[in-house]
């Protein structure tokens, strides 16, 4: 009888340390927010969208919340913006895109790999 009351107790605990690190998490995930630099919300949601060339029929690449999409390869790959710059996890080297700008329906950002601005429209 004892041993079934202490199992039972580590089964409790388990339980409520569970739900103690579930929602602990979920707060100082929440917190995290906070500390979020303003400049670069900012410039993340401007970035979200389809983007192609002048006068492309098609868009070139499109940039969701978390991942930039070729529709051409039918291939995804994560980046991460940081101030002005977006780092692109791209197999095998990655990119670096610089000094990151959208104004009005227009981005421009320099590739860092060929040292050259590039631009991209915003397609609707």
């Amino acid at each position: 009888m004892l041993n079934k009351f202490i199992k039972a107790n580590i089964i409790f605990i388990y339980i409520l340390s569970g739900i103690f690190i579930l929602f602990g998490c979920k707060e100082i995930a929440t917190d995290k927010k906070h500390f979020k630099n303003d400049k670069t919300d900012s410039l993340h949601s401007l970035l979200l969208g389809k983007w192609g060339g002048l006068n492309e029929k098609s868009y070139v690449f499109e940039i969701t919340p978390d991942s930039f999409y070729y529709p051409q390869h039918k291939k995804s790959y994560c980046y991460k913006l940081n101030n002005d710059s977006i780092i692109l996890f791209v197999i095998p080297e990655g990119a670096l895109l610089t000094n990151v700008k959208v104004v009005k329906d227009t981005l421009t950002y320099t590739d860092d790999s060929y040292g050259l601005i590039m631009y991209g429209y915003r397609f609707r």
